[in-house]
């Protein structure tokens, strides 16, 4: 329903309800301020992640399953480090959020990352939030937000 639309209706009673709705239609318009603050979370969110190997992610006692002996043996041979996920930074800068008027997108095009977020092949060792998860960190966002767009 649009503004225009909700304005339109007059429920008895409502007497300066119209007004005072017709501008927190406007404040809260900004969904994109809305949406800049979602990614701002979701960046730390995932980059702590990283920090933490897996070990904010709900449902799990413990971080991401560790590397096998010979994933192992073959990243010491070539110098490099021995942490999941962490070997080149790829994956890590690969990370992307694009934002529409609608939503926020979160893709990682490097051609691993699906089967580590997902488990497919691979144990998993998931970088993104789950869904709930994902509700759970932005509800507060969004509670803040629309407390400050109504002072």
């Amino acid at each position: 329903m649009t503004e225009r639309e909700l304005l339109s209706m007059n429920p008895p009673g409502w007497g300066n309800a119209r007004e005072y709705f017709a501008l927190l239609c406007r404040r809260l318009a900004g969904r994109g301020r809305l949406l800049a603050r979602f990614e701002n979370t979701l960046r730390e969110w995932i980059s702590l992640n990283f920090d933490r190997a897996g070990g904010l992610l709900e449902g799990t006692s413990r971080n991401w399953p560790p590397l096998a002996h010979s994933t192992l043996a073959s990243r010491r041979a070539a110098g490099l480090g021995t942490r999941p996920l962490r070997a080149t930074g790829r994956l890590r800068r690969g990370i992307t959020f694009r934002r529409t008027p609608q939503r926020l997108v979160l893709d990682n095009p490097v051609a691993y990352a699906a089967p580590h977020q997902l488990g497919r092949g691979v144990p998993q060792r998931a970088f993104f939030p789950g869904a709930k998860q994902a509700e759970r960190l932005l509800h507060p966002v969004a509670e803040n937000f629309i407390r400050e767009s109504l002072r």
